[in-house]
């Protein structure tokens, strides 16, 4: 991308954290969509609480898979998945993320929640969740196992390069 076309870029993510930031109702979930490329898209949200998070999300058939950066350099992946319902009570269990069919990451104590399985990254090992979201970075296909090897579900990682660093801008610029 040439220069101009970064700082037009950069002025219209400030500008719409702007917006966000102004007096508009807190108790709305607001979002604004600030990149899209090929089945993803990166967007900064506004929780009714007034706070802010930057969200990259793959869709696919009845899941998504979102990563959620926050102000405070935290990191959640969410794995959506629409036919399967977890209750409305968060539970915890041991998962397992495979990128590309290379060695597994243990995840102990996923968060199970509606239709979605929350992974909060260490933010104590920073080295840890680099290195994962690296790999996201640069792989083609995530896979999510339960405790017991079973394959729950796998997302297209194609574009998640270039959407990974819109969404770190995004948080830089929170």
């Amino acid at each position: 991308m040439a220069k101009s076309g970064f700082f037009k870029s950069l002025t219209a993510s400030i500008l719409t954290l702007a917006f966000l930031l102004s007096g508009v109702p807190a108790q709305a979930l607001e979002s604004e969509r600030l990149f899209t490329y090929k089945h993803w898209y990166v967007e900064v949200v506004r929780f009714d609480d007034g706070s802010l998070a930057c969200e990259a999300t793959v869709q696919g058939d009845g899941a998504s898979f979102s990563i959620w950066a926050y102000p405070d350099g935290g990191v959640e992946l969410q794995f959506f998945i629409k036919d399967i319902w977890y209750g409305t009570t968060e539970s915890f269990d041991d998962i397992s993320l495979v990128i590309d069919r290379r060695e597994p990451w243990s995840v102990s104590d996923a968060r199970f929640f509606k239709n979605s399985i929350l992974v909060s990254l260490p933010t104590r090992n920073r080295d840890v969740s680099l290195a994962l979201l690296r790999e996201i970075k640069n792989g083609a296909k995530i896979y999510v196992y339960n405790r017991f090897d079973e394959g729950m579900a796998w997302y297209s990682l194609s574009g998640s390069s270039a959407s990974l660093t819109k969404l770190a801008e995004c948080q830089d610029l929170l």
